[in-house]
């Protein structure tokens, strides 16, 4: 029995052990004089995600979506896509739907300067810097809420908030017991189960609950198939001024590979076209492909917490995350040279002389993330303080193995043709202080400090041109943040604030530049360096019983920006390079309104200008994209260039319709502005603007007999059956032109989910 099978095996043992607990023990007992306690308990549990999200007197731009607006808009959705809605926000697919390979920007940045956190711990990988959705299946199934900061925002844990952070809360304490079973069902052969169960309070203090689900899925574009698994448990206790809670989740993805995109004469030809794992054309004119072109990962999160209240003014919270994974790539490739893994430049065969074959080779992966916080709370009168401290250590593998090659070579199965180590440790200190005065002005202070020590050794997986990777650095930065809001009455708030971030390049940053074609001269030149950002924010906001609106103007303000230059490396890494002066400049503008009882219509608008002002871009040009012979290095020089993947404009509207109780209607739309994808800004190199809509329904009913309820969800997509792009990369610079690929998204498509509430 392998180890997948023991842990489905432990958790179904746990979810059968909770629908004992939830039917047979006596759960709390909620008497009106116990609702004050059980209030408590519920604002024990907040105090976990207390020190990194914003409140209404915090002078940033933040929107929240909270446990109901999850459940209306999640089927089988990656959390990118389900805050495509939010202010600000684009998202990325790869193929073409809602599962596999998603990311998003916000307000143009790319999702390895976003900081995310689950339950105030950090989620972003320490050397990507990113979260790669796919490896949590469902997530959006185990949360209560997520809060999205643009901008800076508020000190937080992990990774810089270099452009925005977003905060994920996983389901809250439940005082009853509960059970809820679904299973969905789509276009492209997609199929998902879900089961959760909670035992509620008991009379002990104890409660606990767990979710098993699946999704698999063929996608749209050849091999974008998906098989996911993922599984969720939670634990706890909690007493009048304790609270303890231990989670643990759990991924399993093996999805087809759908990064490398297509060109756009391909997709002319065939709109799901995509050419990983081609191997040759048979005599009949078919392309034949490798059926095992995969991705593969799986991870094991465990997380625990602790709060503890000292007094009416003093708490205590204390939260400890470790991460483990393990994942790989298998690829066949066509014609690489022996030199490249190692191997003898060349072999006889049958008298002639043999430098390259095809193989299928595997790139894997394993890694080992720990990380702790400690925060202190304090509360009196109009004064709140926060302070917190993170530690974290990431300590990762990258190695390759070799399954298969054309001609034998005599070397050993798997054979092990590279190693790289990197080794990442962080500590930082954040102090947050907020002080009311004059009963309408809030006075906000963060000061914050990071320490990061950030260590390569070995080889890369290209051999033919040795590439020893040999890197040590340590990071100091100091990021302090003030804000003002003034609050005239209840309804409104006029906010101010100016934020301050840093940060540290990425492995795969350093990695490119290490192993480039560059002379070392120009690759210490070229090394990537630590990006600054200056944020200015100024927002108002109403909200009133029928009419809420909001606008907040913004102005980020970089030195060192690390942007995308529209390359890629094997693996789909976008690459990156530091632009010495650049800024965006935005307006969003925020409203909702009840047309009548049954009716609401919201709405959001970015307008922005996103600009380099001082680039001197380096490129190297090739001989052409197969044969990768470096010819010679071109120059520009930028100084009025448009950001890439940078839209000026990007929107997204609701329309709620409630004609009885418990159904509710939705039609969407999102506007995504054309963008570039590469520093020098030609027409050949953007991405046009794309308007889509979806449409959903949501119902919820009780059943006849006891208190559980059915409810019934269907989504449309592409409501319009619009033919777009939503994401692309430019493929380098070559004799005869460029190699730009480009990702198409589904037409239109549907899912239905069924369940029910016990």
């Amino acid at each position: 029995m392998n180890i997948k099978q023991k842990i489905k095996q432990i958790f179904l043992l746990l979810l059968l052990m909770q629908i004992n607990w939830a039917y047979a023990i006596r759960p709390y007992d909620a008497t009106l004089e116990q609702t004050d306690s059980i209030s408590r308990f519920m604002d024990l549990e907040s105090v976990t995600i207390q020190a990194v999200r914003a409140n209404e007197r915090t002078p940033v731009s933040f929107s929240t979506m909270d446990k109901t607006e999850i459940q209306r808009l999640n089927t089988v959705t990656n959390i990118p896509v389900l805050l495509q809605l939010m202010p600000s926000v684009v998202a990325t697919t790869e193929n073409g739907t809602a599962m596999g390979n998603t990311s998003f920007r916000i307000r143009g940045v790319d999702a390895s300067r976003i900081n995310v956190t689950i339950n105030g711990l950090p989620l972003n990988n320490p050397a990507s810097q990113e979260v790669f959705w796919v490896n949590l299946p469902n997530l959006a199934g185990f949360l209560n809420s997520v809060q999205i900061q643009r901008g800076v925002g508020t000190s937080t844990n992990g990774s810089a908030s270099f452009g925005a952070s977003v905060n994920l809360e996983t389901r809250k304490l439940s005082v009853e017991p509960s059970l809820d079973f679904s299973v969905t069902g789509g276009s492209f052969s997609t199929f998902g189960a879900d089961l959760f169960v909670n035992s509620g309070l008991l009379d002990n203090g104890f409660f606990a609950e767990g979710k098993l689900s699946k999704i698999n899925s063929d996608g749209y574009i050849r091999n974008g198939k998906t098989e996911q698994q993922s599984a969720y448990f939670s634990a706890g206790l909690v007493k009048p001024k304790h609270f303890l809670k231990f989670n643990y989740l759990y991924g399993d993805q093996k999805t087809g590979i759908t990064w490398e995109g297509a060109t756009l004469e391909q997709i002319e030809k065939d709109r799901r076209y995509n050419p990983s794992g081609y191997m040759y054309t048979d005599e009949n004119g078919k392309d034949v492909y490798y059926n095992n072109e995969t991705d593969n990962y799986f991870s094991h999160i465990l997380q625990a917490f602790y709060v503890f209240t000292f007094s009416e003014n003093w708490t205590f919270n204390a939260g400890f995350n470790y991460t483990n994974g393990f994942g790989y790539y298998e690829r066949y490739r066509i014609d690489r040279r022996f030199a490249e893994f190692g191997l003898p430049t060349s072999i006889i065969v049958n008298g002639a002389t043999i430098d390259r074959c095809n193989v299928v080779q595997q790139n894997l992966m394993s890694n080992d993330f720990y990380a702790t916080n400690v925060n202190f709370l304090y509360s009196k009168n109009n004064l709140n303080v926060n302070i917190g401290g993170h530690y974290s250590y990431y300590d990762g593998n990258h190695f390759g193995e070799l399954k298969w090659l054309q001609y034998s070579v005599n070397i050993p199965k798997d054979f092990e043709w590279f190693r790289n180590k990197f080794k990442r440790d962080e500590v930082s200190f954040f102090t947050k202080l907020d002080y009311t005065f004059l009963s309408k002005f809030n006075a906000f202070v963060d000061l914050q400090y990071r320490n990061i020590n950030v260590d390569i050794r070995g080889n890369d997986n290209n051999l033919r041109r040795p590439h020893v990777l040999n890197f040590s650095e340590n990071y100091s930065f100091f990021n302090p943040k003030v804000g003002f809001s003034f609050h005239p009455d209840m309804h409104q708030k006029l906010y101010i604030s100016v934020s301050t971030a840093s940060r540290e390049p990425t492995r795969a940053d350093i990695k490119e530049v290490l192993r480039s074609d560059w002379n070392e001269d120009v690759a210490k030149s070229r090394m990537v360096k630590p990006e600054y950002l200056t944020n200015y924010e100024l927002g108002y906001q109403i909200n009133k019983t029928q009419w809420a609106f909001g606008s907040n103007l913004y102005f980020m303000n970089y030195k060192d920006q690390l942007v995308p230059n529209g390359l890629v490396n094997e693996s789909g890494y976008t690459l990156m390079d530091n632009i010495a002066k650049s800024y965006r400049l935005g307006l969003e503008l925020i409203g909702g309104y009840q047309i009548c009882k049954l009716l609401r219509i919201d709405a959001n608008l970015t307008l922005s200008q996103n600009k380099i002002q001082d680039y001197l871009e380096i490129h190297a040009v090739y001989d052409n994209p197969v044969w990768w012979t470096l010819l010679r290095y071109d120059t520009t020089h930028i100084t009025s260039g448009n950001l890439l993947y940078s839209p000026n404009v990007v929107g997204a509207g609701v329309l709620t319709y409630s004609p009885i109780q418990n159904l509710n209607i939705m039609l969407t739309g999102k506007y995504v502005g054309e963008q570039y994808f590469s520093n020098l800004s030609r027409p050949e190199d953007r991405l046009n603007a794309y308007f889509v809509s979806d449409f959903s329904v949501y119902y919820e009913r009780s059943l006849k007999k006891g208190n559980g309820k059915f409810y019934v969800q269907g989504v449309v997509n592409n409501l319009f059956n619009k033919k777009y792009v939503n994401n692309g990369y430019f493929g380098g610079y070559f004799e005869d032109g460029t190699d730009n690929r480009f990702f198409v998204q589904a037409p239109i498509h549907f899912s239905i989910k069924l369940g029910i509430k016990l």
